[in-house]
């Protein structure tokens, strides 16, 4: 479990989210709600990976997290250019 005062892991895992997004409150938004998300659903082995010991699992768990949160960012946001909806 994670000790509440420690919060580097959120913060490796919302920086790794913010990773390349445009700067704008509305991409900044769509990055940390789905960082969020994928914090709390776990995907990709997350919730395996969390097992590790020490607060190796404690960080590990945020950085799939975050890096799955960039990915799905970033694939949005070109499907959304790619049909029009997003100028640029």
């Amino acid at each position: 479990h994670d000790a509440k005062p420690i919060v580097i892991d959120e913060v490796v895992g919302q920086s790794l989210a913010l990773l390349f997004v445009p700067h704008s409150p509305l991409a900044f938004l769509a990055a940390f709600v789905l960082f969020r998300g994928f914090d709390v659903w776990k995907p990709l082995g997350a919730r395996e990976i969390q097992r590790l010991p020490g607060g190796w699992g404690v960080v590990a768990d945020d950085v799939v997290a975050g890096l799955t949160a960039c990915g799905a960012f970033h694939l949005g946001f070109r499907v959304l250019q790619r049909f029009g909806a997003l100028a640029g």
